[in-house]
């Protein structure tokens, strides 16, 4: 239980910091871009929009892991399944 808590927390803190990059990329960075070279950015947002996606769903299992542990479930196998796709 102790190791899913340091995953959660440590997976959260790197889950906020990919969602204010991911933000900040999208409205400054390609918002610019689009600015000056219209249709330049699209190939980045869709990109986004995927990893938003994957993101969201690694959320969704580490939430599930850590309820699961601190319910005193082994979460060994779903623990493995969250690395793969994190990989």
């Amino acid at each position: 239980p102790a190791a899913v808590t340091r995953l959660y927390r440590l997976g959260k803190q790197v889950f906020r910091l990919l969602t204010l990059h991911a933000t900040d990329e999208n409205e400054v960075t390609l918002k610019h871009l689009a600015a000056r070279a219209p249709g330049a950015a699209e190939h980045n947002l869709h990109e986004h929009e995927a990893l938003e996606a994957l993101q969201h769903d690694l959320e969704q299992q580490l939430e599930e892991m850590h309820l699961h542990s601190s319910e005193g479930t082994d979460v060994s196998e779903a623990g493995a399944r969250f690395y793969q796709q994190f990989s």
